[in-house]
């Protein structure tokens, strides 16, 4: 066959060095490809990964595919999903929508939670497939009636938008509840968030650290940095410098935008920690750089008076534009006013860096 062919072919080029293995990898892959000649299920799904990936044999996503595709023609869920999300990428397939849907239908409807799950983010997503929130509701349903904690966490999230399902914040804490109960963080930080605001259930910031606090322990974070925020204004917590400081570093160096923020915040209000403009602006960055509105404000300002960065009003027109096309309110007050400043060339020369 010329699956078969093209994959013998490589195992030639292995054995010659010119793969990413020597003679063991090729005998390994002959022995892998033989077997799913043979139509080992698991061997062609395994044979379509290591050609996807290039492990023990050149990566090739066209053979890829065509193993994958055998895997899936015999049932294989996992191979149905791959199939599915190749071919709506057009990897080793000629790209169709109507195709991928129906592979991903076939994964999710044996009943694995996970691949059900993954379906449902894949339609939620929008990834690689029309964006269809009932469709992605109905997998995570299924999934979460089955006990999947991360199904029932993003059906949760569905209740509380108003995505595939009407909108119902008692529905959406309580699927949120299951998942945290179950340990999982993500569905902790999102039931912390229910307890902080009183969105399906009645505001207790008690309630609120509890499950941040649980979740900040598995390094979610999101949890740390409102379990942070409750530290640093006493929400449910004795006020702690020192813990807030805890969890908004651990946040931040996970890339939590807010985190950085409140970093920022701190150092240039000298709350908790010592004045300090330049680390001010360098958290202020750090965020900003990840497209958080209210620190490209603040850096932008910075720019203007110079604090912690040397005064410069085109990086400041750069930041405070970037804050006003995310609709922050107060960035095209400050943009209006520094315009007003600037002459034409370094107006023209501030639009012609955006």
């Amino acid at each position: 066959m010329r699956a078969l062919a093209g994959a013998v072919l490589m195992v030639g080029a292995l054995a010659a060095g010119q793969g990413t293995g020597g003679a063991a990898d090729a005998g390994d892959a002959k022995a892998l490809i033989a077997r799913a000649e043979k139509g080992e299920v698991a061997a062609q799904f395994e044979l379509g990964m290591a050609l996807e990936k290039g492990t023990g044999m050149p990566r090739d996503f066209s053979l890829s595919a065509r193993w994958y595709l055998k895997a899936a023609e015999q049932g294989h869920a996992d191979a149905q999903l791959k199939v599915g999300y190749m071919v709506a990428r057009g990897i080793g397939f000629e790209p169709s929508v109507e195709e991928a849907v129906k592979w991903m239908r076939k994964a999710a409807a044996q009943g694995d939670p996970d691949t059900q799950n993954t379906v449902g983010v894949i339609f939620a997503k929008a990834d690689g497939v029309p964006q269809d929130y009932v469709e992605a509701a109905k997998w995570f349903r299924l999934a979460s009636d089955r006990g999947y904690s991360e199904a029932q966490k993003n059906l949760g999230a569905m209740y509380e938008n108003g995505h595939g399902v009407p909108k119902d914040l008692k529905e959406a804490a309580a699927w949120y509840r299951r998942s945290a109960e179950q340990g999982n963080p993500k569905g902790q930080a999102a039931l912390g968030v229910c307890y902080a605001e009183g969105l399906g259930v009645s505001q207790n910031y008690g309630e609120a650290a509890k499950w941040f606090f649980k979740a900040a322990e598995q390094d979610n974070p999101k949890a740390q940095t409102y379990l942070a925020i409750c530290y640093l204004d006493g929400l449910g917590l004795p006020r702690d410098c020192e813990q807030a400081l805890r969890w908004f570093r651990k946040a931040a160096e996970q890339n939590g935008a807010i985190a950085q923020y409140q970093l920022g915040l701190m150092s240039a209000k000298g709350k908790c920690v010592p004045g300090d403009p330049a680390e001010a602006a360098a958290w202020f960055r750090k965020a900003a750089d990840q497209g958080y509105a209210e620190a490209q404000l603040e850096l932008g300002l910075a720019y203007v008076k110079g604090h912690g960065v040397p005064r410069n009003n085109i990086n400041a027109y750069r930041w405070l534009a970037r804050a006003e096309r995310l609709g922050l309110e107060k960035a095209a007050v400050e943009l209006k006013a520094l315009a007003a400043k600037l002459s034409p060339l370094e107006l023209n020369e501030a639009k012609r860096k955006l």
